[in-house]
C-alpha cells in the first residue's frame, strides 16, 4: 500500500482578544493557512482572536500496528512499504 499526501499542515497559534477567553492562546495543526495579524472579531460561538503565527509544520505520522509480531509503530505519511523495525514484517494495520 501506498501512503502519499499532497496538504501542507502548518502550525497556527491564536491569542484570545477579549470574552470568556481573554489573554489564553491555543495552538493548533491545520490544513488551513492565516496570515499573521489577522483579527477575527466576531467568530461564531467563540471568543475573538488574532493569528500570532502561522509557519509549516510536519504532517502528522501515521499509527501502524504488525500483523505478525504486534508491534505499534509509526511512518511518516511519505512512506511507500513500511516495515515493522521488530520483525520488518509488511503486513500491517492503520491504529
Amino acid at each position: 500500500m501506498e501512503t502519499t499526501t499532497n496538504s501542507t499542515h502548518y502550525k497556527v497559534t491564536r491569542k484570545f482578544t477579549s470574552g470568556i477567553l481573554e489573554g489564553l492562546e491555543h495552538t493548533e495543526i491545520s490544513t488551513v493557512s492565516f496570515p499573521v495579524g489577522f483579527e477575527c472579531k466576531q467568530p461564531i460561538g467563540g471568543s475573538p482572536y488574532v493569528i500570532t503565527e502561522c509557519k509549516p509544520a510536519p504532517a502528522p505520522k501515521i499509527r501502524l500496528v504488525c500483523n505478525e509480531c504486534g508491534r505499534k509503530f509509526s511512518v511518516s505519511p511519505n512512506a511507500a512499504d513500511p516495515q515493522c523495525p521488530k520483525c520488518g514484517g509488511v503486513d500491517w494495520d492503520v491504529l
